[in-house]
């Protein structure tokens, strides 16, 4: 596995996440891709952020 370059990257430029595909779950888009694409589950802690996992990386 090697390791992701973030260069450039401001997290605060993606202010338009939506509220997934079941609202009412919590989960928003981001949370669903990262649960969605997990090797390995995360837990999913309060207000749906996934907590520990494993995922392939790019």
């Amino acid at each position: 596995m090697g390791t992701d370059s973030r260069e450039g990257y401001q997290r605060t430029a993606f202010k338009h996440w939506n509220a997934g595909t079941q609202p009412a779950d919590g989960c928003n888009a981001r949370a669903e891709v990262l649960i969605s694409e997990a090797v390995d589950a995360p837990e999913i802690g309060p207000g749906c952020q996934p907590k520990g996992g494993r995922r392939w990386s790019n």
